[in-house]
């Protein structure tokens, strides 16, 4: 896990400004069990995103932007702010409801 996590800090120290390397990051950061301390990286990570210039998030599609808004909620939730993740959550079925992703919010607040 800890090459990974390498692996992964060095790609963002090459290329800070590409979203899908940081992206990649912030959805393994959030994943891992709490006992690696990668949370509060994928958060900074998330939120970096939003503070990208325009133009170059503008690129993104929803093949980005779900997986964004989904593990973003995810790891909202993971850090107690719940609602924000609502909001995060919300934003999957507002860009795309018939997706996997809009399911997956879906069953995951009943």
């Amino acid at each position: 896990m800890k090459k990974g996590f390498t692996k992964m800090d060095s790609a963002v120290v090459i290329d800070p400004y590409e979203p899908e390397v940081r992206l990649i990051r912030a959805i393994n950061s959030a994943s891992v069990p709490k006992m690696f301390s990668r949370l509060k990286i994928a958060l900074l990570d998330f939120k970096y995103i939003e503070g990208l210039k325009k133009e170059k998030l503008d690129e993104m599609t929803n093949k980005f932007w779900l997986p964004y808004y989904f593990y973003f909620g995810l790891a909202l939730e993971k850090d107690g702010q719940l609602q924000v993740a609502r909001e995060k959550f919300a934003k999957v079925i507002e860009l795309d409801s018939n997706s996997e992703l809009a399911e997956k919010v879906r069953q995951h607040l009943k």
